[in-house]
């Protein structure tokens, strides 16, 4: 089943999935979004986010669950798409290819540093939000 698929027999299964069973969706979900690509990962998870806004509440932070796992692949999306642009200086002045190791190089820039620092940054608020969930869970502890 493609993603587009799957998404919509979530969104839409009878029984409700989402409302009747959250927990065996959720781990449906984190199974299933493993089997794919990197990059179809976070495409997934993307097309996904609603059922943790709408269907998966019961679920104790459920949509932090779901901002978690889109920043964290969002970050492993990108160090993907630098490792392929590394590629480039491979392929630089090679017969098949119109650009040279000069061109090349400007990607590979690309892909060490600016993409390197943005999946950095992605990783680190993901992280952050795992805080941000405990502190949140330690406050409604105290004040229950």
């Amino acid at each position: 089943m493609s993603i587009t698929d799957v998404a919509e027999t979530l969104y839409n299964n009878k029984p409700d999935l989402q409302f009747d069973h959250s927990e065996l969706c959720d781990r449906f979900i984190s199974a299933w979004l493993d089997r794919l690509s990197t990059v179809e990962r976070f495409v997934a998870a993307e097309r996904l986010d609603g059922l943790y806004s709408l269907g998966l509440v019961w679920l104790p932070h459920a949509q932090d669950r779901s901002w978690e796992r889109m920043l964290r692949l969002a970050a492993s999306s990108l160090e993907e798409i630098a490792d392929t642009l590394t590629y480039a200086e491979g392929d630089a002045n090679s017969p098949d290819t119109s650009f040279n190791r000069r061109y090349a190089m400007k990607l590979v820039e690309l892909a060490r540093g600016p993409l390197a620092e943005v999946a950095g940054e992605l990783s680190r608020r993901a992280d952050e939000l795992v805080e941000l969930q405990s502190q949140a869970d330690t406050e409604e502890e105290s004040e229950g």
